[in-house]
């Protein structure tokens, strides 16, 4: 192989292979040592840029992180806001626990649900699963839900889940941040 060949062919690869990827990847709320088991953009995306670039400051970031995996789970944080700027943070911990649900809502579609209470308010996270795709945020005070934020349908730029979500919410697994509850306010109907 020339070298003119050889410099093209890891040009190509630069720009298309897993370099490229990890350059243009979601970003993220969480925070050194943290592992991002969510990352949901809630707004428009502009899908001619790349990176950073493509979330408008018009939208919002939801990323839930965690710390530990599985049953030496110590932390779970939820961070929604602005890129850099989360507004709003909750953290579960073996003493305040988040509540957690899986079921199915159709025979090929199910959610992942991660709920806590924050003052009078309860967030409800839910990420679709089997053939459904992305995630919502739904914002109750009481029984009045006074907000529902959605992400994109586009894996990888709407939103990830990280490499803790398939153990997350296996109702076999113990996590120490987390209790296994069915919520209320509708969801979670089997």
């Amino acid at each position: 192989m020339s070298i003119m060949r050889l410099i093209l062919t890891c040009t190509l690869l630069a720009l298309h292979g897993p370099l490229a990827q990890a350059q243009d990847s979601m970003p993220t709320h969480c925070r050194a040592g943290e592992v991002a088991l969510l990352d949901a953009w809630m707004g428009p995306i502009d899908d001619e840029q790349g990176g950073g670039e493509r979330y408008p400051a018009s939208g919002k970031l939801l990323s839930l992180c965690t710390e530990g995996q599985g049953e030496s789970t110590t932390k779970l944080a939820y961070r929604y806001g602005k890129l850099k700027h989360p507004e709003i943070e909750a953290v579960a911990t073996r003493r305040s626990k988040f509540r957690i649900y899986s079921g199915s809502t159709t025979p090929h579609t199910g959610e992942d649900i991660v709920f806590f209470d924050k003052g009078p308010f309860t967030y409800y996270v839910v990420v679709a699963t089997g053939q459904g795709h992305g995630t919502s945020l739904y914002t109750y005070k009481g029984n009045n839900r006074i907000g529902l934020q959605r992400s994109g349908f586009e894996e990888g730029v709407a939103y990830q889940q990280g490499p803790a979500a398939y153990d997350f919410f296996d109702r076999r697994n113990r996590i120490p941040v987390a209790v296994w509850s069915k919520p209320a306010h509708g969801f979670g109907r089997d």
